[in-house]
């Protein structure tokens, strides 16, 4: 008999598509399970010696996934929890369901939910590229070229075949099919779509040298992060050398790093003030050692998009003579830029929503994530009269009709940007459980499904869970901050009973030598994913 956990990575590479790449991991490898000698798989099936049998009465499972949470490492920690059952809605456990948590990157779903309700798994990005007039006869563009940014994350590597320059290939392409082999006038790199701040709503300003923590614009490329590489010195006390990559971002580099003797530890320090360009290096890497990469925001990250289409396009042979002209939200107030007279000579285009989307929630990536957001909530405003109303507020107002007409408890959600790196958002696991059942039967469920990290495979799960019954069968989102944890999503207990749940702490503070919040949160999981309750 085929275990049922293997069962769910079998229907889960089915619901994926088999055709697709991770579609056919997952249904090679649920059938490779299959295959197992049959007493191996019992075996990995067999509760460990004196562990007790799997609960299968609700009042038995409540108690175990109760007592789980009363003793954890951290005894002073706010832990708040729910399960229902998707297929009756019934609550099988709940302990501070209704309280206001600060869920870190959980929020994402929420930033998912939102951005696939209001655009659709369809929706695309488009970046116009436009020059003034005609195409020039002499193959000298003399005028400016005008980058309108309208919020794609997807202007990287990441996203093209591992190239960067690829991203801009569009531009080169085209200018080429215009006959065009010289830019003289300048790049006017618009981020004017959004009118936001740097740093989202309520992040530490002393992140602002992390690469989890970059600034956001409405013109992003490589996730607005540089690649700074460190090479050591040929002796100990000797300089530190600096490279970036793979252009250079704009800083005023303070190097104060040193080369150590050999064979001791790395130390490294970044340090950055928001809205600053002023980068100070601390500590010291061993000589003789490997060079260290490190990645961290660019200060300006519309000027970095145009240094790095410059850079593009001389790699092309097309020659940029201009300067890089940055146009924010202020400028278009002041003077609000009209297509009249211009010629569009190429748009970028990015996947769709659906794939977005996935790569957001799966990596839990904060840039895309706060882009979502915005992108949400500017939807709609495009060709509304100039307001003092941010587009931070326009997101947030959008949430809030979203909460409203899907039966969200008011107050439950309190979300002010679109990552979960703001100690100031608040969810409560209540909230987060009725998101999930509500997407489960929207009319996007299926780009919604896609989008999680699944137990033990890929994403943020891909080192948890990687053990019967849990892996291929936890589909769920993490939430990390500094004394904080969450885990949302959905699992199959082992009878067969599709699950959703939300496990929150705040104020965990582990011992030397304890459990993580995150072997707690896995402790609870697996006592759920056991459980024998139809």
């Amino acid at each position: 008999m085929v275990p049922i956990w293997v069962g769910k990575l079998r229907h889960a590479a089915l619901r994926l598509g088999a055709s697709g790449a991770f579609g056919k991991r997952l249904l090679g490898l649920a059938l490779g399970m299959a295959t197992v000698a049959a007493t191996s798989i019992l075996l990995a099936q067999a509760p460990a010696s004196g562990a007790p049998e799997a609960a299968s009465t609700l009042p038995v499972l409540r108690s175990r996934l109760q007592t789980a949470l009363s003793g954890t490492g951290s005894p002073s920690a706010l832990w708040g929890a729910q399960v229902t059952s998707l297929e009756t809605g019934e609550t099988w456990y709940a302990t501070n369901a209704g309280t206001r948590f600060i869920p870190a990157s959980t929020v994402k779903l929420f930033t998912a939910a939102l951005f696939l309700d209001r655009l659709g798994p369809g929706f695309t990005f488009r970046t116009p590229i436009r020059i003034r007039g005609g195409r020039p006869k002499d193959g000298i563009l003399k005028g400016p070229l005008w980058i309108e940014g309208t919020g794609d994350p997807t202007c990287s590597a990441r996203w093209n075949q591992g190239r960067w320059e690829q991203a801009f290939a569009p531009v080169a392409e085209a200018l080429g099919a215009a006959g065009i082999r010289r830019i003289e006038g300048d790049l006017i790199c618009d981020e004017g779509g959004f009118r936001t701040t740097p740093l989202g709503r309520g992040w530490d300003w002393d992140d602002a040298a992390s690469s989890f923590a970059p600034s956001v614009s409405a013109l992003s490329a490589e996730d607005n992060c540089v690649q700074l590489r460190f090479l050591p010195g040929p002796g100990a006390g000797s300089p530190v050398a600096i490279r970036m990559d793979p252009v250079s971002a704009g800083f005023r580099l303070e190097n104060q790093l040193v080369t150590g003797p050999t064979g001791d530890p790395r130390r490294l320090e970044l340090h950055r003030l928001p809205g600053h360009d002023r980068l100070v290096l601390r500590g010291s890497i061993p000589v003789g050692g490997d060079p260290t990469t490190e990645s961290t925001p660019v200060p300006d990250p519309a000027r970095w998009f145009g240094d790095l289409l410059r850079e593009a396009l001389r790699i092309r042979g097309i020659p940029v003579t201009g300067s890089v002209v940055v146009i924010d939200n202020d400028d278009r107030r002041r003077a609000h830029p009209s297509t009249n007279g211009w010629t569009e000579l190429v748009s970028l285009t990015s996947p769709p929503a659906l794939e977005m989307v996935r790569d957001m929630v799966k990596a839990s990536r904060n840039l895309p994530a706060q882009l979502l957001w915005l992108t949400a909530g500017a939807a709609g405003s495009e060709n509304a009269a100039p307001t003092e109303t941010t587009t931070d507020e326009h997101s947030v107002a959008a949430l809030g009709v979203f909460l409203r007409d899907n039966g969200f408890v008011p107050n439950d959600v309190l979300i002010e940007e679109g990552s979960g790196l703001s100690r100031r958002n608040l969810a409560t696991p209540r909230s987060l459980v009725h998101l999930l059942r509500r997407m489960s039967e929207h009319r996007c469920r299926e780009a919604w499904d896609q989008s999680f990290p699944v137990g033990g495979m890929d994403g943020t799960l891909s080192r948890r869970f990687t053990r019967p019954p849990t892996l291929g069968n936890v589909r769920a989102k993490t939430g990390t901050l500094r004394y904080t944890g969450s885990l949302a999503g959905y699992l199959t207990n082992a009878v067969g009973t599709p699950l959703a749940f939300a496990i929150m702490a705040n104020g965990f503070a582990p011992t030397a030598d304890g459990p993580t919040v995150r072997d707690e949160i896995d402790r609870w999981i697996e006592i759920l994913a056991q459980s024998k309750v139809r």
